[in-house]
């Protein structure tokens, strides 16, 4: 008996109210239709915030560091500090002061396995200026490298295969010669010229090192730590504002403005009454 009535009482609640609505509908309309051009305006009028994505790989920088250095990033944009801000990613202040939001997220789902030998950093980006993208990307990459660990680390690689490539240099040139001296009729001077008096041995010894040394020429011109697999892509269309929401807040806006007024409105009367 109790559930009925209270069926009863909302739904005449909802009747009472859908009657409010119809007999003041004309102002519900003005207050909707001022809600919906402010929320309109509000749209226009906001920046338009722009979102991108670039994925990095590094066999150097760990998750920690990675954690470390964008929270450097954050701070600074958090805090205004537009002038370090530009420092560290080689952007002029106008350009820092249109960063919104960084943020850096590791992709590796199967961590700690030792087959994994670099990890995958995806870099989040809200920007102001859309047309900032390819600068940015250049001195994030740029401020990655400059951590000073990794720059030891680097230049330490770089010198390891440079040195690798010279000694394989020297060994290949040895070999040339004594290929030349051969097909000249010259014996060999030395032990391990002996082993190699087979031209075909001296052939198929120098493709080898030739590749060996093509493969640390490769590994040298990967020796930064940070590459980049995809880049910024630029889209057209921003994230924020969202139309939908400020259109929704204004239609809300106004009803609830409306509502409030004929409230007030109603208990203006009431205690008008009340005193005559």
């Amino acid at each position: 008996m109790n559930e009925t009535e209270d069926i009863i009482d909302l739904k005449e609640v909802v009747a009472n109210g859908v009657r409010f609505v119809q007999n003041h509908y004309r102002i519900f309309l003005v207050w909707i239709l001022i809600g919906l051009t402010l929320g309109t305006t509000v749209f226009i009028l906001l920046p338009k915030v722009y979102e991108s994505k670039m994925v990095i790989t590094s066999d150097l920088l760990t998750e920690a560091y990675v954690k470390e250095m964008n929270g450097t990033l954050t701070n600074l944009i958090n805090e205004g500090n537009i002038p370090e801000l530009s420092s560290r990613l080689a952007l002029k202040e106008e350009e820092a002061a249109a960063i919104k939001a960084i943020n850096i997220k590791n992709l590796n789902t199967n961590k700690g396995e030792p087959q994994v030998k670099n990890d995958l950093f995806s870099v989040s980006v809200h920007t102001y200026n859309k047309e900032l993208l390819p600068k940015l990307q250049k001195g994030l990459t740029q401020y990655f490298n400059n951590n000073e660990f990794v720059k030891i680390r680097v230049r330490q690689r770089k010198e390891m295969y440079q040195q690798l490539i010279n000694k394989i240099a020297t060994e290949i040139n040895s070999l040339d010669s004594l290929k030349r001296r051969l097909l000249n009729g010259s014996a060999a001077s030395s032990k391990n010229e002996m082993l190699l008096v087979d031209p075909s041995k001296i052939y198929s010894e120098i493709i080898n090192l030739n590749k060996e040394r093509l493969t640390y020429k490769n590994n040298l011109e990967l020796a930064e730590s940070v590459q980049v697999v995809e880049g910024f892509t630029v889209y057209n269309e921003p994230v924020k504002p969202v139309l939908y929401t400020w259109l929704t807040f204004g239609l809300l806006g106004g009803f609830l403005a409306a509502s409030g007024l004929l409230l007030l409105s109603y208990l203006m009367k009431a205690a008008k009454t009340n005193k005559a």
